[in-house]
């Protein structure tokens, strides 16, 4: 099992909350932090810790489960006591100015929620817990201000029952596990898993790109699609790993059924605002740790979660965005050094490409034409794959019969990613290599 605890903490967007949070705490800002349930809660809490021990700034994290139930049992709705009580309880101190007690240093102190359900979590509302954190926040906000020293406050929940009433001023922050990580994150993430793994150049390929689509801003299904996802056996293989992995959280088709198929909000295409926090009437799902959001798709649904609800269609999307991201920008590449060994080597190529370049891109660059002036290129003719591959056909010979094959499968596999089909794994693998044909294309086979 790998140990992703260092390697969460270290990505630019998670780092990033756990700052913004310090930066609050350190102003003297009391801070409400909610995280689904299968979130990496424990790492992004350690790194602010950390933080705070750097800074200078005494830390106490209290965790409010073992002063719920004295006895150690499962936390009861009736045993919730107000939060000032815990506070004493634990500091002998039930107020901010009591808790500092001349001390010329500042002091945070971390209620760690995370084993509470929702109905404690409920009892603790409706008893007064926000009220005191407000209490708290403002009284701590006044001496920062005033002193310079504060006894700041930090509550940690799991579930959006306390934070969705929590208020959101300049005294109490309420912070979301919310958009955090972010595919591209996990795109990288996933080179550090496949080195660990040893998965080979191919497969670390397929996970990097395709992986990271599927897993989306989840690293622990990052982390079981690595361990169990064998590309080469399908997709009904990888929508029986997704549904183990929703039965390893808990989940189960029920969770998913009530779901409303757009979520209640269109679809916006390209980069979109991140809503304060996820919508109330999709709060159980977040709290599941089903819903996220992303800035270039908005509301996004766990992998796994569809594959609960036999949606193949959204992840063979899924699937088919990830190849598309890594091999369209190859093949081109590749067609246009391919158009440069034609034109190097290829006696007849430049009168070909004179004879078809009316017909080439025409539309493109007249959709494209802003109306500026273009530059005029002078260097390689430059061909689409299907005028490549019938010129190689009509000059074929011993030299390019591997350069054909090649093309023809570029076509091929292109016009499948151009009409949004995902590549099998045997596809994607040849997309990736080509061997021997350099040498025989340059007559030196």
């Amino acid at each position: 099992m790998i140990d992703m605890s260092a390697r969460v903490r270290s990505l630019p967007g998670p780092s990033w909350a756990a700052g913004s949070v310090v930066d609050d705490l350190c102003m003297g800002r009391g801070v409400v932090w909610a995280f689904p349930r299968p979130a990496p809660a424990i790492e992004l809490i350690t790194e602010t810790v950390d933080r705070l021990y750097d800074a200078g700034i005494e830390t106490h994290v209290v965790r409010v489960s073992e002063h719920v139930d004295p006895e150690g049992g499962k936390a009861r709705q009736r045993d919730m006591p107000a939060l000032e009580d815990t506070i004493r309880k634990v500091t002998g101190k039930a107020a901010p100015r009591e808790l500092l007690d001349g001390k010329f240093t500042p002091v945070v102190t971390v209620f760690d929620a995370l084993d509470i359900c929702d109905e404690v979590a409920q009892k603790a509302v409706d008893v007064g817990m926000m009220t005191t954190l407000r209490e708290w926040a403002v009284q701590s906000r006044e001496d920062y201000r005033r002193t310079g020293i504060f006894a700041g406050v930090m509550l940690v929940t799991t579930g959006s029952v306390a934070a969705h009433v929590a208020p959101d001023n300049d005294c109490l922050r309420t912070r979301w596990h919310w958009g955090t990580v972010t595919v591209a994150e996990l795109c990288l993430l996933a080179r550090e898993i496949a080195a660990d793994l040893k998965l080979g150049w191919e497969r670390s390929t397929w996970m990097q790109w395709v992986g990271s689509e599927v897993a989306g801003t989840d690293p622990a299904l990052l982390v079981h699609l690595c361990e169990q996802w064998e590309p080469a056996e399908g997709m009904s293989q990888l929508m029986n790993v997704l549904c183990s992995y929703a039965m390893r959280q808990g989940w189960t088709a029920k969770d998913y059924a009530s779901v409303p198929r757009n979520l209640g909000e269109p679809f916006t295409p390209g980069r979109t605002r991140r809503p304060p926090c996820p919508p109330e009437h999709l709060a159980a799902l977040y709290d599941l740790g089903m819903l996220d959001w992303e800035a270039e798709r908005g509301l996004r649904l766990h992998s796994a979660a569809l594959a609960l609800a036999g949606d193949v269609t959204e992840i063979s999307h899924r699937v088919w965005a990830g190849q598309a991201g890594c091999l369209l920008p190859l093949f081109d590449r590749e067609r246009l050094e391919i158009c440069r060994r034609l034109d190097e080597e290829s006696g007849g190529w430049r009168n070909w490409c004179a004879r078809t370049e009316d017909r080439n891109c025409s539309g493109l660059a007249v959709f494209n034409d802003s109306g500026a002036d273009q530059a005029v290129d002078e260097g390689t003719p430059v061909m689409e794959f299907a005028d490549i591959r019938q010129y190689l056909s009509c000059n074929r010979n011993r030299s390019t019969a591997a350069l054909l094959k090649r093309v023809d499968f570029l076509t091929k596999a292109r016009n499948c990613l151009a009409h949004y089909t995902p590549l099998s794994w045997e596809n994607f693998s040849a997309a990736l290599k080509w061997h021997g044909s350099a040498e025989e294309f340059a007559g030196k086979g």
